[in-house]
């Protein structure tokens, strides 16, 4: 999808569905529902009449889901263009155009991309991700959770208009539970399938949307003889669902890496992509229609570790919090060229003034803040956005009702994962028993309370340990073996990672020094600015 004017045919939008009606025309991609309706036309349908009566700046937040959505306003001639209020589904912008995708841009050539931008390189390399809405390219950004794009006819360009009320002070509109069973009505019909790990939080997806009355079949990307996998299938038999499970093959790797990099918009990590990006394709050819994800882990502590037993306070370290939750592990800094280095020093401090952004009354709504608002949009969106190619997705946990509800909650209500435990073992007390990969119940009934607590601080002190590893030694102590030793190994091998690493040291962008071991934990980063530099060919500029 290319948006230049309020003109957007039919065939620029292949991978659209559409509504219109005497007043608008709808065309949204992606997984998109209006509380009480189901999921697609009906939800559109519900929102155009929302809009007959208010603006569009206050209906958008109403809608909810993962999608990119245009709306014509046949009255005033105008097209507006925005994502959902999590900002999961990644779309982008220049200063004159929209776009689906950011590799259909950049093919556009520099007139419309700028440069490659030296400072989103540099962070790139570091964290593993853009943050605030930069990508590698001068002129290209992301649309925000909070902007809607507002081309006009007869006018060059748009107007940056913001979405109203989505702050996380805002009192939510509906709450966990309401919201789960207007999330299984909107489901109804649709062939989903529920991500279910060992752990908690799918878990509570999975109970809830059963107890609701939808029809899920339950998937992982996994060995049969993981953990996960094991307890997944636990769970699935008490929920009587079907299981769905994929372990990543390869045969001809450096063809599917190419393809993955492809499909991930060329702006994500394809190694760690992989394995997914496999598991999505078969959901698709099964003919799922919608896969739900628990990502975010909202109703939880782990954000706010580097602060305890100050929960709640009102002295909030950004710095600590950067240096514990995003930037635990330093890039060496001769990993990067000579040139880029007096930017990659100067980097740290300019990301934690921006940090500024997700300042909030107390330090847990504020590191609450920087983990949904800022890594969100800048890692987790890619993976989603690469997914929602093949089927709908949907990531209960980043509603921005179900945000505020656990960021405005006291903030002892979190620890030892309370509210998961109240709801669960309400709905579905033979499943709350069951142990996590950890050993650990979900039940909040007296002695599992009792057990788990003295357990869990076993897994606070490796954690703990971690990031004291980490400090002290750059690496990270207990962590559990990688099932995916031998596919890393061939990744190490590819002569398409040497070649990358060529690349990018022509490009002044990597050291020639570089050590082997870096180029090995930094592989997919590497591969995916090298496949970019490849597809631009010779003409490639650098900008701030």
């Amino acid at each position: 999808m290319l948006v230049t004017t309020t003109h957007c045919s039919r065939q620029d939008l292949p991978d659209f569905s559409t509504y219109s009606d005497d007043d608008f025309e709808i065309s949204w991609t992606g997984h998109a529902f209006v509380p009480g309706q189901r999921q697609g036309h009906d939800s559109i349908a519900e929102f155009a009449n929302r809009l007959r009566c208010e603006s569009i700046e206050s209906v958008a937040v109403q809608l909810r889901g993962v999608y990119l959505c245009l709306v014509r306003n046949l009255a005033t001639k105008t097209l507006d263009v925005f994502v959902d209020p999590a900002g999961l589904r990644a779309a982008y912008r220049t200063p004159t155009l929209a776009c689906s995708s950011f590799l259909e841009i950049m093919n556009l050539g520099s007139e419309h991309y700028g440069a490659i931008s030296t400072k989103g390189v540099v962070e790139w390399f570091a964290l593993g991700g853009l943050y605030f809405g930069r990508t590698f390219a001068t002129n290209v950004n992301t649309i925000g959770r909070d902007q809607i794009l507002r081309f006009r006819e007869g006018q060059a360009g748009y107007e940056l208009v913001s979405k109203l009320d989505m702050s996380l002070e805002s009192q939510p509109v509906i709450g966990r539970l309401d919201y789960f069973q207007s999330l299984a009505k909107a489901l109804d019909g649709a062939d989903v399938t529920v991500d279910l790990t060992g752990g908690v939080d799918s878990r509570y997806t999975a109970v809830m949307l059963k107890h609701f009355g939808c029809q899920f079949s339950v998937g992982l990307a996994s060995r049969p003889d993981h953990p996960d996998a094991i307890v997944s299938g636990q769970i699935a038999k008490q929920l009587g669902v079907s299981q769905i499970l994929v372990d990543h093959q390869w045969s001809d790797l450096e063809q599917e890496i190419r393809q993955v990099y492809v499909d991930q918009d060329g702006i994500s990590n394809p190694i760690s992509l992989f394995r997914p990006h496999q598991y999505v394709r078969e959901l698709k050819r099964q003919g799922v229609d919608v896969n739900v994800q628990s990502i975010g882990e909202t109703y939880k502590d782990w954000p706010w570790y580097q602060d305890f037993p100050f929960y709640g306070s009102r002295e909030t370290n950004l710095q600590r919090f950067f240096n514990y939750r995003i930037y635990s592990i330093k890039l060496p800094k001769e990993t990067l060229h000579a040139d880029l280095r007096p930017l990659f020093l100067q980097w740290p401090d300019q990301f934690v003034q921006e940090m500024e952004a997700f300042r909030y009354w107390r330090n847990t709504t504020s590191y609450d803040a920087a983990i949904v608002f800022g890594k969100g949009p800048a890692a987790i969106s890619k993976g989603i956005t690469c997914r929602s190619r093949f089927v709908g997705m949907s990531v209960p946990f980043f509603d921005l009702d179900l945000l505020r509800e656990a960021t405005q909650m006291s903030p002892w209500k979190r620890p030892l994962d309370r509210i998961y435990r109240h709801d669960i073992t309400r709905v579905n007390p033979d499943v709350a028993k069951t142990k996590t990969i950890e050993g650990l119940t979900v039940s909040d009934q007296g002695w599992d309370m009792l057990v788990d607590s003295l357990r869990m601080g076993k897994f606070v002190s490796k954690r703990v340990l971690k990031v004291a590893g980490r400090k002290l030694f750059g690496k990270s102590f207990f962590q559990t073996p990688a099932d995916s030793t031998q596919f890393l190994h061939e990744v190490h091998r590819l002569k398409l990672l040497d070649d990358c690493v060529a690349r990018l040291q022509r490009h002044k962008i990597l050291s020639n020094e570089i050590a082997r071991s870096v180029v090995h934990s930094r592989a997919g980063a590497i591969i995916t600015l090298g496949l970019l530099l490849e597809s631009l060919g010779d003409s490639i500029s650098f900008g701030d």
